[in-house]
């Protein structure tokens, strides 16, 4: 019974008591998802007829493999005649065979045939119908879960794609609490500034407006979005219903985006990170550093090429 699941200590000891042999068998079904699809087709040719939709053959268990799998482990595990041997292996195929050519006729009429179903969306409709025991579906997603107060926008990534661009932006803007509609960040007022004003950050290698830009960006990111701290050094920054990753390694955050690469290490995520840990002084010093070295070495190998490559004159010495 659903409540009645055995440890895995129970199931290795059953495994080991009864020594199957091969551990692992591969047992070919003799029928597919596509099956009812071609014994239509066939019969309809043999008969002379007109070949119908997908859609309208009972049995079409296209895009169905959420319901499929949860009515086979739905029947295999209410089944209280399963013996656990070599026979049971043989019960299971005729079992999987007969759900995939029968079942669809009974939950196609609660789905739409060309769309995908996640296991939870496959399952609420087949609860809803009738058709599964009642049980509790987890997914393994990882180590972060959505806050509380953020679970009613949660939206399952089988849903998403098929929300269209403009749907996707308003869910976005619930999520945010701000609208997404601007086209760029200059429209937009930034009532947080930097620590560090643009005119006394000292950094000359990033011409005067593209640098007034990137300030005014990070500005209006710690205005109206979001730095959110993923541990481990990793930072996501929301902006305008995009986001993006930052990762701090010894107090110097780094992002691969065309302003951080045209640039060599400066754009608006980096600095939204770096004046929210506190280190955008530190992160300031350190680039100037970094340039003002840069291009002096650059300098110099220019320098000594041109003395090294330069023809001599008639009657020059070295």
């Amino acid at each position: 019974m659903p409540t009645e699941r055995p440890p895995v200590a129970e199931i290795q000891e059953l495994f080991e008591k009864n020594n199957f042999f091969p551990h692992c068998q591969d047992i070919p079904l003799n029928l597919s998802q596509t099956t009812a699809l071609s014994r239509y087709d066939q019969s309809a040719i043999l008969a002379g007829g007109e070949l119908k939709e997908a859609h309208e053959i009972p049995n079409d268990a296209t895009n169905a493999c959420a319901f499929l799998c949860l009515l086979i482990s739905d029947r295999l595990y209410r089944d209280e005649d399963s013996v656990w041997s070599e026979d049971c292996w043989k019960k299971t195929t005729s079992v999987v065979e007969e759900i995939i050519i029968t079942s669809p006729g009974s939950f196609n009429r609660l789905r739409d045939v060309s769309k995908f179903y996640d296991p939870l969306g496959a399952y609420q409709l087949l609860r809803k119908g009738g058709l599964i025991s009642n049980y509790t579906l987890t997914e393994e997603m990882g180590e972060y879960r959505l806050a509380p107060e953020f679970q009613a926008f949660s939206v399952s990534p089988f849903d998403w794609p098929q929300k269209t661009p403009e749907q996707q932006r308003q869910h976005v803007e619930k999520v945010l609490k701000v609208p997404l509609s601007s086209p760029s960040t200059s429209e937009v007022q930034a009532t947080t500034k930097l620590s560090i004003l643009v005119e006394d950050c000292g950094v000359t290698s990033v011409a005067a407006g593209f640098l007034n830009q990137i300030w005014h960006q990070a500005e209006v990111i710690l205005s109206h979005y979001k730095v959110i701290d993923l541990g481990g050094g990793a930072y996501c920054v929301t902006e305008f219903g995009n986001s993006v990753n930052v990762t701090v390694k010894g107090n110097n955050p780094t992002r691969r985006c065309k302003n951080f690469q045209s640039t060599a290490g400066l754009c608006a995520h980096i600095l939204a990170v770096a004046e929210t840990i506190e280190t955008l002084s530190s992160f300031v010093e350190n680039f100037n550093k970094k340039k003002g070295k840069s291009n002096s070495t650059v300098h110099a190998t220019f320098q000594k090429g041109q003395v090294k490559n330069r023809k001599k004159k008639r009657g020059e010495k070295d």
